[in-house]
């Protein structure tokens, strides 16, 4: 579980500072934002595999 809270508090830190970066860039930070978001998902899928 506590792996799970800590990927996604770096994930959202993340989202924020990319969204930052590319805040003239609609369009790809939609993308960025899904594929963070994939992430995060396939990430919480794999923790719970682990944990049992």
């Amino acid at each position: 579980m506590i792996n799970l809270l800590s990927a996604v508090t770096l994930s959202v830190i993340g989202s924020t500072l990319i969204s930052r970066r590319t805040n003239s860039k609609g369009k790809f930070d939609f993308i960025m934002t899904m594929a963070i978001w994939s992430l995060i998902l396939s990430g919480m899928s794999l923790a719970k595999f682990f944990e049992g």
